[in-house]
This record gives structure tokens, C-alpha cells and sequence, in this order.
């Protein structure tokens, strides 16, 4: 249910036609970004690519994409989204999947911080005709989702970047204190899924 809807919000908040589900092929690759605000930043990126082999040749042959972050829950990472955010990418979209290690105390700063810093990653590269990446992005807007504690992670997110325009978050959790506060000035389309029972 989350990437479908993901898909909407991102078809709805870009000027690109949205793809039929499934027409691209989609590769992905684990990389990392050192020294920035959040230390280093290890993540997995999903896109259309040439062939469907691990770390295949982006296609940028009907770009360029929108592209679209997810952040993982407590003590999760980005393998268990891996499948999602293939289903995403071969939608048409270039999709930075976060697994930063975060360990048993959760710093969601931390995945804000370098949520923020795969986004840019992609937008840089992207706009350099020597990258691997080059004219992949669109160089628009963000959509962002989040699972569980990355709902935290979000809300920070949106406070401190202004491209972020689409936002989901899957079970988000609900923190004490002032971490959500970002939400209430949040100003583009948001969709929270949540429930009170599990059975």
C-alpha cells in the first residue's frame, strides 16, 4: 500500500508524467557519502537502468526522474524497503533508500541530516556530465517517506529542507516533546499512515 500511494503523491507533485508500474528496468547500488553533517552516509539507490544487474549503467534515455528518499524505523535498514523501492523506481523515479547506522539509540537528527545529504548527492551528480548519475534528476521538488521511527527523522527533515514537497510516512512514530513541531508549517502534501490495531 505505501509505495502505491508514494507513487500518486509523486505523480501529483511533479511536472513529469508519471510511468505505467513496472515499464522501467531498475538497478541499484550500495554507496556511501563521508564527512557530512551526519557523518558518513551509507544508502542504497535504486533507478532505471540499462539492465537489471547489481550496479548496472543508469538510463537516462527518458529522463530525468523525480527523485525520492525513504528512511527506515528502529533498528532498521535499507534492505528490508530494497523490494519497495525497486517497485518506485520502475516507475520512473530515482529512489535513495537510507541505512545509516544508527544503533540502539536512535538519532534522528542523524537520518535527517543525511536524508539530506543523499538528495543533494543525487542532484549534484546528476548535473555533472562525467557521473554515472548524470541527467537522472530532475532537479525538482522532493518526495519523501518514512517508516516507523523515521516519521521522527521526517518532521526534522521538512524543518530543514525546503525541497522536500511530498511527504508519507508509514506507522510513523509519535515522539514526546517538540520533535514534530516542523509538521505543523509543513506546507506541501503529506499523507501519514497509522492504525490502532495490529490484528
Amino acid at each position: 500500500l505505501f509505495m502505491p500511494l508514494l507513487a500518486v503523491l509523486l505523480a501529483l507533485s511533479t511536472s513529469v508524467e508519471a510511468a505505467e508500474p513496472g515499464t522501467y528496468t531498475v538497478s541499484s547500488w550500495d554507496t556511501a557519502i563521508p564527512g557530512t553533517e551526519a557523518g558518513t552516509v551509507w544508502f542504497k539507490i535504486h533507478y532505471p537502468a540499462v539492465a537489471d544487474t547489481y550496479g548496472a549503467d543508469a538510463d537516462p534515455t527518458d529522463g530525468p526522474f523525480p527523485v525520492v528518499a525513504f528512511m527506515h524505523g528502529y533498528l532498521g535498514s535499507a534492505w528490508m524497503y530494497a523490494e519497495a523501492a525497486d517497485t518506485l523506481a520502475s516507475m520512473g523515479a530515482v529512489v535513495v533508500n537510507l541505512d545509516i547506522e544508527t544503533g540502539l539509540s536512535i538519532d534522528t537528527t542523524r537520518m535527517a541530516l543525511g536524508t539530506q545529504a543523499m538528495l543533494w548527492w543525487v542532484d549534484d551528480n546528476s548535473r555533472d556530465p562525467e557521473h554515472w548519475l548524470a541527467g537522472m534528476s530532475d532537479g525538482g521538488d522532493w518526495a519523501v517517506g518514512a517508516h516507523s521511527m523515521g516519521g521522527v527523522a521526517l518532521a526534522e527533515l521538512v524543518g530543514l529542507e525546503p525541497r522536500v514537497q511530498t511527504i508519507v510516512g508509514y506507522m510513523p512514530y509519535e515522539p514526546d516533546g517538540e520533535q514534530w513541531l516542523p509538521y505543523s508549517t509543513f506546507t506541501g502534501t503529506a499523507l501519514m499512515l497509522a492504525g490502532t490495531d495490529a490484528g
